[in-house]
């Protein structure tokens, strides 16, 4: 997460990510442009249970980080050749809260 540009970030658009069916989940979500993105996931109960959100990506491939927020555990992922449009990733578990930085490949 540290090696995000925050000061050039601003909140993603509405629209441009979700969280289907999940009622006791919120997300915040900050972006540079298409390269750079900042997720913060809170959870109201104390379920370590994992998250399914949507976001709206150009095509692409993507390096993903999930932070747990509490340890600084950090779970390495991918999305490799990414159509554009909308993009399903799953959370690993967590309880409470957790955080995913996403960056796009060059």
């Amino acid at each position: 997460m540290k090696s995000l540009d925050y000061i050039g970030m601003k909140p993603l658009k509405d629209g441009k990510i979700r969280l289907p069916e999940q009622v006791n989940t919120t997300v915040q979500a900050l972006a540079k442009g298409d390269e750079q993105f900042a997720l913060y996931l809170h959870r109201q109960d104390t379920v370590n249970t994992g998250s399914v959100l949507e976001i709206d990506l150009p095509d692409g491939s993507y390096s993903l980080v999930w932070t747990d927020t509490k340890s600084g555990t950090e779970t390495a992922a991918s999305l490799a050749d990414h159509n554009g449009g909308l993009a399903i990733i799953n959370s690993p578990a967590f309880i409470g809260d957790i955080a995913l930085r996403i960056m796009k490949a060059r």
